[in-house]
């Protein structure tokens, strides 16, 4: 059975990707271009996975701003299984890699503390820094931040 809950996490998730994509594509770390290369190959994917029904519910709407996302939400019940399916997993994936994230923070709290306490937040600067200290991490740090690493490049 659909659920509505699961495909506004996919469509959320489809609008964070896109302002993910543009922000990071601005920023020099590695692990922002990382992140902006992986939001763009999600985004093609939901486009090629939804044009269809995007031609067929949303050809009016123009896209910017989540309206496109929005128009999906609204013909949610006459979706292709396809791009239902697709925009669920990508909602499930960015849940995932929320959580990570935060995880991450909590548990790397201290190496963030000391070794990248002059790095200014943002555009995946403090994660690049963990990066770049990776020998100076706790066993627990260094498993997070290698597990971040391992989903944005897959």
């Amino acid at each position: 059975m659909r659920k509505i809950t699961s495909l506004v996490s996919g469509c959320i998730a489809v609008v964070a990707l896109t302002m993910t994509a543009t922000t990071a594509s601005n920023a020099e770390t590695d692990i922002a271009k990382a992140v902006t290369d992986k939001a763009e190959k999600v985004i093609a994917k939901v486009q090629a996975s939804c044009a269809t029904d995007i031609k067929s519910f949303c050809s009016q709407v123009t896209p910017g701003e989540g309206r496109l996302m929005l128009c999906m939400m609204a013909h949610e019940d006459k979706l292709s299984d396809k791009c239902f399916t697709t925009l669920v997993d990508v909602g499930d994936a960015v849940e995932l890699t929320i959580s990570s994230a935060k995880r991450a923070a909590s548990v790397c709290a201290p190496e963030i503390d000391t070794l990248c306490a002059d790095v200014k937040a943002g555009g995946g600067q403090i994660a690049q820094c963990l990066i770049t200290n990776k020998a100076k991490l706790s066993g627990a740090c260094s498993a997070e931040v290698a597990g971040i690493e391992a989903r944005i490049k897959n």
